[in-house]
C-alpha cells in the first residue's frame, strides 16, 4: 500500500472519529432541583452531572451553567443520581438537604447515607440517556518554519461514554511532518477502551489499538488486552492511577514483508489535575511501559504529557510532549526514539 494511500485511510479514520463528536444531543429533565450557595444565593434548575470538580447545572433563566463544588452550601433533588466519593464507594438515590454545613444525603430504596460534600468527587443522573452522557474533544495544530521548510499538522479526536457501571472510550491521533530535502514521516493512532468500574477504586479494563509510525519504521501494529486499574488518589482536583496487565500484539515493519506476534506485559500510571483559578487548565502525564514476554529482552516505553486551558467557553489551547521507545526493534534499521513537542486548538464537550 503506497503512502498516500495509507494517509488517506488514517485520515479518514480520524475524521470519522471527530463526526462521531458533533453528533449528539442532550436529553433534559424537569428543572425543579435546588442548590445553595455559600454567598445566600439559590438556584433552581437541572443537576446535569458533577465532574473534576465543577458542577454542570441547567437552569431555564441562565441556561446551563458550571459551579465550583466547593462554592456550593446545600443541594437537593428528587431524581436518582449515582454518587461517587473519594474512597470510590458510590450510592445511588435522590439528593436530600440536612442539618449542618457542608453535608448531604444519599436516598436509596432501602438506606439513606449522609455524606461530607467535600468527599463528593462525582455525580451523574442514574437514568439518563447514553447520548447525553457522552464527552469528547477535537483539535487541530499546524507548525510552519520557513527557515528549514517544515511543515507539521496534527488532528486528534476523543469520545467517551460513561454509565454508572462502566465507560467506553474511543481516541483517534494523526501526526504529519514534512520538510525540504527530507522524507515526510506520519504517525497515526486509533484507540478503543472499555472499563468495568466496581464500588471501590478497581476497576476492569480490555483495551485494542491500531498503530502505525514511520519514524520507528512501523508500518502497523494491531493490539488487543486487558488488565485492572486502580485510582491511588481521585478527588476533586487530583487522579492518580495505576494499570497493569497482558496484551499481544502483531507488528509489521516496512523493511519487512512478514508480520510478527508478540506477547507483552504491561505497567502503567496516569495523572492529570485541574484547577480553576484564572484560566481553567488540565495537566496530564501518562507513562505507560510493555515489558516483551516473547521473545524476551525487548522493552516499548510510551510517555504522552501536556496541558490545556480553556481561552472562552469550550475551547482550549494545548501543548503536548511525547517519546515513544523501542529498545529493540525487530527491523535494525528502525529507530528507537520518535519524540516532539507539539501545539494545538480544539473544542471540547462534556
Amino acid at each position: 500500500m503506497s503512502k498516500q494511500k495509507k494517509r488517506q485511510r488514517w485520515s479518514a479514520t480520524v475524521i470519522l472519529a471527530a463526526l462521531l463528536l458533533v453528533c449528539t444531543l442532550p436529553a433534559h429533565a424537569e428543572k425543579s432541583d435546588v442548590i445553595i450557595l455559600k454567598n445566600g444565593d439559590k438556584l433552581t434548575g437541572e443537576i446535569r452531572k458533577l465532574d473534576r470538580g465543577k458542577l454542570k447545572f441547567s437552569t431555564d433563566d441562565m441556561e446551563t451553567i458550571q459551579i465550583q463544588w466547593n462554592s456550593i452550601e446545600k443541594i437537593k433533588s428528587k431524581n436518582r443520581f449515582e454518587v461517587e466519593i473519594d474512597t470510590g464507594k458510590k450510592f445511588i438515590g435522590s439528593l436530600q438537604e440536612v442539618p449542618g454545613k457542608g453535608k448531604m444525603r444519599v436516598a436509596g430504596d432501602k438506606e439513606k447515607n449522609t455524606l461530607e460534600m467535600a468527599s463528593v468527587v462525582r455525580i451523574s443522573p442514574f437514568e439518563q440517556r447514553t447520548l447525553s452522557r457522552i464527552k469528547g474533544s477535537l483539535s487541530v495544530g499546524f507548525t510552519f518554519a520557513r527557515a528549514n521548510r517544515v511543515t507539521q499538522w496534527s488532528l486528534g479526536a476523543d469520545l467517551t461514554i460513561r454509565t454508572p457501571k462502566r465507560q467506553i472510550g474511543l481516541k483517534a491521533e494523526s501526526f504529519f511532518s514534512d520538510q525540504e530535502n527530507v522524507e515526510s514521516t506520519t504517525r497515526n493512532s486509533l484507540g478503543f477502551q472499555y472499563l468495568k468500574f466496581f464500588r471501590t477504586k478497581w476497576s476492569y479494563i480490555l483495551m485494542s489499538q491500531m498503530q502505525e509510525n514511520e519514524e520507528l519504521g512501523l508500518n502497523l501494529r494491531l493490539l488487543i488486552g486487558g488488565g485492572a486499574g486502580h485510582n491511588l488518589i481521585r478527588n476533586n482536583r487530583t487522579i492518580f492511577s495505576l494499570l497493569v496487565g497482558m496484551v499481544g500484539t502483531r507488528e509489521t515493519f516496512s523493511d519487512s514483508e512478514s508480520s510478527e506476534f508478540n506477547l507483552e506485559a504491561l505497567g502503567g500510571m496516569e495523572f492529570s489535575t485541574f484547577k480553576y483559578q484564572g484560566f481553567d487548565t488540565d495537566i496530564t502525564v501518562s507513562l505507560v511501559i510493555y515489558p516483551s514476554l516473547t521473545p524476551a529482552g525487548r522493552v516499548r516505553i510510551e510517555f504522552n504529557g501536556g496541558f490545556k486551558f480553556e481561552i472562552f467557553k469550550d475551547v482550549f489551547l494545548g501543548f503536548n510532549v511525547f517519546d515513544h521507545y523501542d529498545s529493540k526493534p525487530p527491523v535494525e534499521s528502525a529507530e528507537k526514539n520518535d519524540y516532539g513537542v507539539m501545539t494545538s486548538i480544539g473544542w471540547s464537550f462534556k
